[in-house]
């Protein structure tokens, strides 16, 4: 092929659909170790925000186990929006 005609669409490699086969590996190698750095973030960032408040008036390891709970939801929830393609 010569440099003045363009690529079709069976030969241009960014026109190409990647779809992920069943068993095979992810795209990214480090995505599973992302996907656990979300949900221990959230985790720690909702502890952190349940004990905090909960010094305030006086619960403060009630509070901080709750949202030791509601951090893994929302980490679950982020993992699950951000990982749907794996």
């Amino acid at each position: 092929m010569s440099r003045s005609e363009s690529p079709t669409p069976s030969e241009d490699p960014s026109t190409e659909r990647r779809t992920r086969r069943e068993g095979s590996a992810p795209s990214d190698p480090l995505a599973p170790i992302v996907a656990g750095s979300y949900i221990v973030g959230a985790m720690l960032l909702g502890g952190g925000l349940g004990l905090g408040l909960g010094s305030i008036i006086g619960a403060s390891v009630p509070l901080g186990l709750l949202g030791l709970f509601v951090g893994l939801g929302a980490g679950l929830a982020l993992v699950i929006a951000r990982f749907r393609d794996l």
